[in-house]
């Protein structure tokens, strides 16, 4: 199967193309990247304004040509929180219906954490004897702990690093206040997160970071975990954060690592992974590559591996979570013949 998903969200449109096949690794064919530059157009209380709109639309029509070009024989397509969390979501997707001929779906934050820990966990291999696993999106931010066999709990919390900068630290630069008072949300949040699912942590669980934000920061921090992967230990953070907090969003972009579309927001991504690591004892994140999209295609192989006759993938499958993943999942299917 010639597979592509489109993951839209709020610095570009991710269009990757891969290939399943029944009992073989997920392989890369292609992958495609076109800015929209929405998180410029989403005012504070997150609606998305007409211009940001229309350059959404310019980029999924981008997309979906290129995704015509490459023979797919199916499409997943979704928006992240971005667009799913607007209040003016469905004139937005009204518009991409009518211009792109797809109606947009959405997954949820839930089901986001799921899929991510999914691909970790196949990204680590025989080493996630237990696993904990941290997203840090625009939106939302997703964490889950398991292990080797399936998650334990799965969260998603309304503090992703673009959705704070723009309700807690709106100044260029930010106010030590507004810092401060961040920090002790984040803390109470979390907190409530821990005692509610999790505790303390096995002593040799592995943990993983999987977002953009939580790589650049990496970069930044320059950390390395005990076998030399990218990797954001505590220490290494809690100097950047108040470099961080003393800087101009265009003083960040310069910074080794940061990116021009994330420097707004990188002190947010900053202080919510050091409030992470504070409230689960966490001495270093490892930065994993594998994330929500591949989730999704592992997810989607599962079906092909129990059709093939994988008695571990049917009985996979007969798990209630599992078959709720792979719904979810499908529901996402955007048919090629009506794509623009």
């Amino acid at each position: 199967m010639r597979m592509g998903i489109l993951d839209i969200g709020s610095q570009g449109t991710h269009l990757d193309v891969l290939s399943l096949r029944a009992g073989r690794p997920v392989r890369v064919l292609a992958v495609s990247k076109r800015p929209n530059r929405l998180a410029a157009s989403i005012r504070p209380d997150g609606t998305i304004e007409a211009d940001g709109t229309e350059r959404l639309v310019a980029s999924i029509r981008s997309a979906l040509r290129a995704a015509q070009r490459e023979g797919l024989t199916e499409l997943i397509a979704f928006g992240t929180s971005s667009i799913r969390d607007a209040p003016n979501r469905a004139e937005v997707r009204a518009r991409i219906a009518k211009t792109c001929r797809i109606d947009l779906g959405f997954i949820s934050g839930e089901h986001d954490a799921l899929l991510t820990y999914r691909a970790a966990r196949e990204w680590a291999g025989s080493e996630a004897t237990d696993l904990f696993v941290a997203d840090i999106g625009g939106g939302t931010l997703e964490l889950a702990a398991g292990d080797a066999r399936r998650p334990h709990w799965a969260a998603s919390l309304p503090l992703g690093a673009r959705r704070l900068t723009r309700t807690c630290l709106p100044d260029d630069p930010p106010k030590s206040k507004h810092v401060e008072r961040l920090r002790s949300r984040l803390s109470q949040d979390l907190a409530e997160l821990r005692d509610d699912h999790a505790g303390s942590l096995p002593p040799d669980a592995l943990v993983l970071a999987t977002s953009k934000t939580l790589a650049q920061l990496a970069v930044l921090t320059g950390g390395r975990d005990a076998h030399g992967r990218p990797a954001i230990t505590r220490r290494a953070l809690r100097r950047q954060v108040p470099r961080l907090a003393g800087m101009r969003w265009a003083e960040r972009a310069d910074l080794h690592g940061i990116s021009e579309g994330r420097a707004p927001q990188i002190l947010a991504g900053a202080l919510v992974a050091e409030a992470v690591m504070d409230t689960f004892d966490l001495r270093c994140l490892t930065v994993c590559p594998w994330a929500l999209r591949e989730g999704i295609a592992l997810t989607r192989r599962l079906r092909l591996d129990a059709e093939s006759g994988d008695r571990a993938a049917r009985a996979a499958l007969e798990r209630n979570q599992v078959a709720d993943l792979l719904e979810a999942v499908e529901r996402l299917r955007a048919p090629l013949s009506r794509t623009a």
